[in-house]
């Protein structure tokens, strides 16, 4: 029951796509979007990162729409329904942006929502409205997954099996 913040940073080196866990804290104290903004903006500039930032991607929570859509931030152009031209790239667009209009705030990051976060929203809206078949077919399946995880004698009997992922909101 305690809050951490996970900042990870992605990027691809010679074609190959890496990944770097950049930081992840206990983050004590309410939610608000202003102290979200105000860990990413100390972890950024601690590790003098902020010129190099993209894109960030966050969740679809409200508190997370909000830290970044204060001003210094620009929503994705594709979230509006704008048509950007799928070979540029980001640096690219943050580079004409910074030439264009030397304003701060267009040379910063645009902020995307989680394309798997959101997708995970529409598949779980849709089993609301099942058929009732479906609901039975889905409660058994918790409920194994249930048992084995608190059965010593059938998580044994698993265990060289693929992982039972136990149900959770953001999966």
């Amino acid at each position: 029951m305690r809050g951490f913040l996970g900042i990870t940073g992605h990027v691809i080196l010679d074609w190959t796509m890496k990944s770097v866990m950049i930081c992840c804290k206990r983050f004590k104290g309410r939610h608000t979007s202003e102290n979200i903004r105000q860990e990413y903006e100390e972890v950024s500039s601690s590790y003098e990162i902020g010129e190099k930032i993209a894109t960030i991607v966050s969740d679809n929570a409200a508190n997370m729409i909000k830290t970044f859509a204060l001003p210094g931030f620009e929503s994705d152009p594709q979230e509006k329904g704008e048509d950007i031209d799928s070979d540029d790239d980001s640096d690219q667009r943050i580079k004409d942006n910074c030439e264009d209009d030397m304003f701060i705030n267009d040379c910063l990051p645009y902020h995307s929502r989680c394309y798997a976060h959101s997708l995970q929203l529409v598949v779980k809206d849709g089993l609301k409205d099942c058929s009732p078949h479906l609901k039975t077919i889905t409660t058994k399946a918790l409920n194994t997954v249930s048992f084995v995880r608190k059965s010593i004698n059938a998580s044994e009997i698993l265990e060289d099996e693929n992982k039972l992922q136990a149900s959770n909101a953001t999966r």
